[in-house]
C-alpha cells in the first residue's frame, strides 16, 4: 500500500489508493445511515405494538425500502469529489430522496395504500378524485423521505471525511 502513496508520477495509482480506502467504508456507512433513520424506528415500534395492520406489504416494506435507498445513495456517492461536508451531504440527499420517494410510491401503489388514501384526500381537498389521493400520498411520502434521510445526510459526511484535520479551539 505504501507504493500507492509514494508514486505521484502515475495518476491512476493515487486514485486507486483512494478508491481502496473508500471501499472499506460503505458497509459501515450503510449501517449508520439505516440505524440513524428515525422513520425505520417509528415504523418498527408501531409494528411491534400491534403487528396486525391493514396493509402488511406496505408497512413491512417501508424499512427495506429506506435501507435499499440508503444503499443506492452510498453506492453512487463519492465524498472525495466534494470539497465540503455540506456539499457532500447535499449530494447524498439528492440521490437518496428520489430513490426513497420512488420506492415508497411504488410500494404504496402496489399494496393498495394509495387507494385507501382516497377518503383521507377527500376530507382534505374536498374532491373525490384519484389525483387528490395521489397528491396526498405523494406529500406524505416526501415528508417520510425527508425524515428518513436528513439525519444520515448530516452524519455520513463527517464519517466519510475521516481524513480531515480536527478542529482546534481558539487560543485565549
Amino acid at each position: 500500500m505504501k507504493i500507492f502513496y509514494a508514486s505521484r508520477r502515475i495518476p491512476g495509482i493515487a486514485t486507486a489508493a483512494r478508491h481502496v480506502s473508500w471501499c472499506s467504508w460503505p458497509p459501515l456507512l450503510w449501517a449508520v445511515a439505516t440505524v440513524s433513520s428515525p422513520t425505520i424506528w417509528i415504523v418498527l415500534l408501531m409494528l411491534r405494538s400491534d403487528a396486525r395492520c391493514d396493509q402488511p406489504l406496505f408497512w413491512w416494506g417501508l424499512g427495506p425500502a429506506v435501507a435499499l435507498s440508503h444503499a443506492l445513495a452510498i453506492w453512487s456517492w463519492r465524498p472525495d469529489a466534494w470539497r465540503s461536508r455540506r456539499r457532500a451531504g447535499m449530494s447524498y440527499l439528492g440521490t437518496a430522496l428520489p430513490a426513497t420517494i420512488l420506492l415508497v410510491l411504488l410500494l404504496a401503489w402496489c399494496s393498495g395504500f394509495l387507494h385507501d388514501m382516497l377518503p383521507l384526500a377527500e376530507r382534505w381537498t374536498g374532491r373525490a378524485e384519484a389525483w387528490a389521493s395521489l397528491g396526498c400520498g405523494a406529500a406524505i411520502i416526501v415528508a417520510f423521505a425527508l425524515m428518513s434521510h436528513l439525519p444520515s445526510a448530516a452524519v455520513l459526511p463527517s464519517l466519510a471525511f475521516r481524513g480531515a484535520a480536527p478542529r482546534t479551539p481558539a487560543p485565549g
